[in-house]
């Protein structure tokens, strides 16, 4: 991972604290989730415009060999695409993140769906979507919002293509 930071972004940092970087966001979707209301009672008010983000990649999965009596033996590498989202009110400092690494882009386009509805989505909701240009991103957001929805390419996805 830190060969990649320096490949792609020219930063170095420690595994540690890639680490600590990383398992905030991961411990805050997991609490946001926890966390949703269940029932129409719960919602949160109305919103006029919602901004939502989506993005996924690889994350490699280490599986220990059961059949080993030590553990550290024998782990098995595998890769999941993991997807996380993000929703808030426009002008409202509180955000509600979501993430899967089950199922596959549909599951993350509900994912996306529901942490709107969680900051007031509803029928008259305008949706504003935003990201780094992946199709699927952009067909989650159609398929999740339809014409309440739009999507549109991050400023610094501009920036650093030359678009």
């Amino acid at each position: 991972m830190t060969d990649k930071l320096v490949e792609h972004y020219g930063i170095v940092l420690g595994e540690s604290t890639i680490r600590r970087m990383t398992e905030g966001p991961a411990r805050k979707i997991f609490e946001n989730a926890a966390q949703r209301p269940t029932n129409a009672s719960k919602l949160p008010s109305s919103a006029e415009h919602i901004i939502v983000e989506m993005d996924g990649g690889m994350v490699p999965i280490m599986e220990p060999d059961a059949t080993q009596s030590d553990q550290r033996k024998g782990k098995n590498l595998s890769w999941k695409e993991a997807n996380i989202c993000l929703a808030h009110a426009k002008g409202s400092k509180s955000l509600s993140f979501g993430g899967t690494l089950q199922g596959d882009v549909e599951v993350a386009g509900v994912e996306l769906l529901e942490c709107a509805k969680s900051v007031g989505l509803d029928s008259r909701t305008y949706v504003h979507g935003v990201g780094d240009g992946a199709q699927w991103i952009a067909d989650q957001v159609e398929d999740q919002f339809g014409s309440q929805g739009h999507y549109l390419l991050d400023f610094f996805m501009c920036a650093s293509t030359g678009t």
